[in-house]
């Protein structure tokens, strides 16, 4: 269920400090996530590349959501956080890509990204089967490592400060 899994991101993630503010969403899928931090008091934008489901968040939820990262900079907004949930894995370059998000963020602002963990004690240490064949997507580009990630974030030349948070 994927509001339910939302709210679980929305109580994390989300704070009082983000009421009024711009957040925005990569890969927001139905829009599950945005619509709980409306209801939060955030503003929410999306970035969905299926149209079907970017037109299902402009025309249904009334929260604007754009079909690419050009048009989502073409409008000139900047964001209080940026929110990726497992989307990163489908990125091509992701350097340049967090590069260009970094410059959408307000000054203090904030990206979190969730990804899997190309180190996943469920793959490789109880080396589980069924965890095996769901874990890896046919149409993801890369996996991470927190390690390989903390890299990837410190090439960046205008990331500013990184943290990474890993849980299991």
């Amino acid at each position: 269920n994927g509001r339910l899994q939302s709210s679980d991101y929305v109580r994390e993630y989300m704070d009082g400090g983000d009421r009024s503010k711009n957040i925005l969403e990569v890969g927001c899928s139905w829009g599950y996530f945005l619509e709980l931090a409306k209801i939060q008091g955030a503003n929410p934008f999306g970035l969905e590349i299926n149209a079907v489901r970017a037109d299902y968040v402009n025309a249904q939820l009334k929260i604007p959501c754009f079909q690419s990262l050009e048009e989502c900079e073409h409008k000139k907004n900047k964001f209080h956080k940026i929110f990726m949930f497992y989307s990163l894995e489908y990125i091509r370059a992701p350097k340049h890509y967090l590069g260009r998000l970094v410059d959408l963020l307000e000054k203090n602002g904030e990206i979190v990204i969730l990804t899997p963990n190309v180190k996943d004690v469920l793959k490789d240490v109880w080396l589980n089967p069924g965890f095996q064949d769901f874990f890896y997507n046919e149409s993801s580009i890369a996996y991470y490592s927190p390690q390989a990630i903390q890299k990837l974030l410190l090439s960046i030349e205008n990331i500013g400060r990184v943290s990474v948070a890993t849980r299991q």
